[in-house]
């Protein structure tokens, strides 16, 4: 309980928000926030005897090394939401639902989020299933207003839909490197949690620099950290009843593993500090 009370306490390795910049989330959207007690009050999506794991399902073509990503993503949600998590058996892209985009002399095919949202995903969604994850490879975009979106969840229907091909270099003519390739599982790490957080009715946070921070371009998601601000945390111990400590080890030896080496070192100072208080208390 020592390590729970410093953990969802404790502050020192966060930022508190700071005043939002033109073209950031904040300055476009003005949320309010959602406090612990707030979302108590809201009766959270949780898992239950009968519902209690997470399908990620891939959706269009992936790549030979984009077929292992899934399964490290599978891995870390696993582990990020103490959940049994799996890669179901992929389905195709419709053949409509889609505008043409150009930019820098190519074209290519975006998918509007809703059609998955509200058709597609919550057929897909097992009986079993806490929720349902779609993935894919095409870009995607939520309206005619909207440029596009990394990611976009219906916590009520428990599916969400995100599209990793922005985290590649080669969506922008860039050359592939092992430096990219970290950056790119970063990424996709960061969109992930913050869409499953969704489903477990969190919502955006404003009080720090958080994964559940609102984004509104790759450069201002790039900015903030992969890790839950403690009011967050909060919120998904609270919902999953998962062990703290336990949790923040086994994320630094996936991202050890996977050579995040900054996600690794952060984890590996925040465990000590939990550490040091928790044995203070005995």
């Amino acid at each position: 309980m020592r390590a729970l009370e410093f953990a969802t306490t404790d502050d020192s390795d966060f930022q508190k928000m700071s005043q939002p910049q033109p073209g950031e989330w904040l300055h476009r959207f003005h949320e309010r926030g959602q406090t612990f007690e707030e979302y108590l009050n809201c009766e959270p999506i949780t898992r239950t005897k009968e519902r209690s794991r997470i399908v990620l399902l891939p959706i269009g073509p992936f790549a030979e090394n984009q077929k292992q990503l899934l399964s490290t993503l599978r891995e870390f949600t696993q582990i990020f939401f103490d959940c049994p998590t799996e890669v179901a058996q992929g389905i195709d892209l419709p053949a409509e639902n889609f505008r043409v985009r150009n930019w820098a002399g190519r074209t290519w095919k975006q998918y509007l989020t809703g059609y998955f949202l509200y058709e597609v995903l919550p057929k897909k969604l097992p009986d079993d299933a806490i929720c349902c994850l779609g993935i894919t490879m095409a870009d995607l975009y939520a309206g005619e207003s909207w440029n596009y979106v990394f990611g976009q969840a219906s916590p009520r229907d428990r599916v969400g839909i995100y599209s990793l091909v922005r985290y590649f270099p080669a969506f922008w003519g860039e050359r592939e490197t092992p430096e990219a390739e970290i950056q790119a599982l970063r990424r996709s790490c960061k969109t992930l949690s913050h869409e499953i957080g969704h489903i477990f009715t969190m919502e955006h946070c404003i009080f720090y620099d958080c994964g559940m921070n609102g984004s509104n371009s790759l450069e201002e998601s790039d900015k903030r950290p992969l890790f839950f601000c403690p009011v967050c945390l909060k919120k998904l111990q609270r919902n999953l009843k998962f062990d703290v400590l336990s949790r923040y080890e086994k994320l630094k030896d996936f991202f050890a593993k996977n050579r995040m080496t900054q996600e690794a070192q952060w984890l590996d100072n925040r465990i000590r500090k939990v550490r040091q208080f928790a044995e203070k208390g005995k």
